[in-house]
């Protein structure tokens, strides 16, 4: 609670990447790949991450600009992950997922959008992920969540939550949270509620914070059952290397240096 209650708008765009001149910023590429029993490396996909101040319409791809209300011109923190998964060795199915997850400057409102689609030859199934965080009001003054599941065939019913009083944290901050604790003089505990995509439901995460060196270490639990997930991260917060209790490594690269790689493999890149 003492950490998100100072998370105001100029703390929140500590988690901003920059933004060149006259430019964009750039998403961070990170490579994703597990061990076999022989210790080969096997490539299971890669994924993008990027923190942009924007207004609350992008987070939904579907909603052009000349269609947003005054609500979806509202600024704030949008992060963007984008994440393909090779669902066989030699990448002939593929899975999609484009996660846009957006949050006001000062913590009211939240909405995310995430759309998983599946590529086999030449067919493909898209299912969405709608996640909606209102802010309080007259005749309603306790925040609820509310998720939906949508696929193309049926609609989904948005599952909902009333939010406690103290705790919560958003999915854009859950995203970018090393970059927001800063670096521990010492270990530390946080304890947050926090939307699960795993289980699909508000759970109680635990983060625990081990200063090191270039960096520190945070060891996250999504859920009070679930395995820590480790990762480091450099001074500034921005994640290097992330072990999954499932045996898979995301690891920092560069855009030219995974095309490379998938390339001299013979994974499709297009």
């Amino acid at each position: 609670a003492h950490l998100l209650e100072g998370l105001d708008e100029e703390a929140l765009r500590h988690a901003l990447d920059p933004v060149p001149a006259g430019g964009t910023a750039a998403p961070r590429w990170y490579r994703i790949f597990r061990a076999d029993g022989t210790g080969q490396e096997q490539e299971v996909g890669y994924m993008t991450i990027v923190a942009i101040d924007a207004a609350q319409g992008l987070a939904n791809p579907d909603r052009a600009e000349r269609q947003w209300t005054k609500e979806e011109r509202e600024k704030g923190l949008l992060v963007r992950v984008q994440v393909r998964t090779l669902v066989d060795a030699e990448g002939k199915t593929v899975t999609d997922t484009e996660g846009r997850y957006w949050m006001r400057w000062d913590r009211g409102r939240e909405l995310w959008t995430v759309r998983t689609t599946t590529r086999s030859a030449r067919t493909a199934k898209t299912s969405t992920q709608l996640g909606i965080r209102t802010a309080p009001r007259s005749g309603s003054p306790r925040p609820v969540l509310e998720v939906a599941e949508v696929s193309a065939a049926e609609g989904g019913e948005p599952r909902r939550w009333p939010l406690p009083p103290a705790g919560y944290l958003s999915q854009a901050e859950s995203l970018v949270l090393t970059r927001l604790v800063g670096h521990p003089a010492a270990a530390t505990d946080y304890g947050f509620y926090c939307y699960d995509s795993r289980t699909g439901r508000l759970a109680q995460r635990i983060d625990r914070v081990v200063p090191g060196k270039d960096g520190f270490m945070m060891m996250t639990q999504s859920t009070l059952e679930s395995p820590a997930v480790d990762q480091t991260v450099d001074l500034h917060g921005i994640l290097r290397r992330r072990s999954s209790d499932d045996g898979s490594v995301i690891e920092a690269t560069t855009g030219e240096a995974l095309l490379a790689l998938w390339q001299r493999k013979g994974l499709p890149t297009q």
